[in-house]
């Protein structure tokens, strides 16, 4: 299935130098990672929003916030299962 625009971004946009600096060192942080589930986690640890991780990575918002949702899940049922 082809990946779909997140459309966060437009052809027209355009980034500072800080912002230009920030996504490539968040794409070398991530970039022998396979998973897209640990590169999203990776990025909101470095500080990095929604909107840009999406830009960075080609996915959607919504594939975002179904990789937050399931990580939650996950820990629930572990913290679930210790008590």
């Amino acid at each position: 299935m082809p990946k779909r625009k997140s459309g966060n971004s437009s052809a027209t946009e355009t980034l500072s130098a800080e912002d230009k600096i920030a996504r490539i060192l968040g794409i070398l942080a991530v970039k022998d990672v396979v998973d897209s589930a640990d590169k999203v986690v990776m990025l909101q640890g470095a500080g990095f929003g929604s909107g840009e991780i999406s830009s960075m990575l080609d996915i959607t918002r919504n594939t975002i916030d179904l990789i937050n949702f399931k990580r939650r899940q996950r820990v629930k049922k572990k913290n679930g299962k210790k008590q």
